[in-house]
């Protein structure tokens, strides 16, 4: 019996990795230059360089470099109250949306009845020519009834429990389309309007009328918290984040009071007149945008302005 084998000599050492690569993960580490290389010892590698050269191997990880996960622990816990404030805001609106959901759904069939025996009874008094000031009543009754039901279907769109028509448009198109309309009627006199948009196309899916209407009402709001300043500028903007991009509508405003920052998405809430305005606009704009699995936010100083952005993504994935 032949028990004999033959065997090859090869090398089972990695080859080093290029320049490239090495530099590329020190950067990870905030090493760009030799001076920023502590070579503490602390992952069991005499150099910073011999540990990237490990980690690009795959001998070894990045969590072992002490003073880089230190770091990123502080960071995490600058940034906790932020966090921590930003999931208590998000629950409050989830469970006012549940409520508004639940209101809304309760009042549309009441509502719907109203409407339904009002117009009855206007066409019995026009058709036997009732006296005209019981027509103009029931019109009354009619058209307050109106109002409860688009104030019920915005609490629909804040609650996230409406419909998107999703449509392929140009969203750049569409925002020169918006601030025409609102030139043209008369909303933007005295104003200064700054519109940097690139003038290619930036086609996006999504609910034309409802990102219309989002727009839409930051500018308007925007031009409202200008009421009493002598300059008056609005700025809007873009940025592409790749499969997401960003809007951002600024003004010369007074800007937002630091103790309604919570409160600024919240139906109605608002800090207008009374009879200026409902405070569903932001919450409508609120649930628009988490239906198109996008986010609002602000920034703002007292004295400064305001400036809103909208995140939005260029494509829906959608069961609709």
């Amino acid at each position: 019996m032949d028990f004999s084998r033959t065997f090859i000599k090869t090398s089972q050492k990695k080859p080093t990795p290029d320049e490239a690569v090495i530099t590329e993960i020190l950067g990870t580490f905030g090493i760009h230059n030799k001076n920023d290389e502590l070579n503490c010892g602390a992952c069991g590698y005499t150099t910073c360089r011999e540990f990237a050269i490990a980690i690009a191997k795959g001998l070894s990880e990045k969590e072992m470099c002490l003073p880089h996960l230190l770091d990123e622990i502080r960071e995490a816990y600058d940034n906790l109250h932020e966090t921590e404030a930003a999931l208590h805001s998000a629950e409050k609106l989830a469970s006012i949306g549940q409520l508004a959901a639940g209101v809304a759904h309760e009042i549309n069939n009441p509502l719907g009845t109203i409407m339904v025996y009002a117009g009855l009874l206007k066409k019995l008094c026009d058709k036997h020519k009732i006296e005209a000031d019981i027509g103009g009543d029931l019109e009354m009754i009619m058209g307050a009834a109106n109002r409860c039901k688009n104030i019920v279907a915005n609490l629909l769109n804040f609650a996230r429990q409406g419909k998107l028509n999703v449509t392929t448009f140009d969203i750049m198109v569409e925002i020169r389309a918006i601030m025409k309309k609102l030139s043209v009627t008369g909303k933007l006199e005295g104003i200064s309007v700054e519109i940097d948009l690139p003038e290619t196309a930036v086609t996006i899916q999504g609910d034309r009328d409802q990102i219309e209407q989002v727009i839409a009402n930051l500018v308007l709001n925007a031009v409202d918290a200008m009421a009493d300043k002598q300059t008056r500028k609005i700025r809007i903007r873009y940025e592409d984040l790749g499969e997401n991009l960003k809007i951002y509508i600024a003004d010369s405003g007074g800007g937002i009071k630091k103790e309604h920052f919570s409160k600024l998405f919240t139906p109605f809430f608002t800090t207008k007149e009374a009879g200026k305005g409902t405070g569903l606009g932001l919450a409508i704009a609120y649930g628009i945008m988490k239906m198109h699995k996008g986010d609002i936010n602000f920034r703002s100083e007292e004295g400064k302005g305001t400036e809103f952005f909208i995140n939005l993504p260029k494509k829906q994935f959608l069961n609709i």
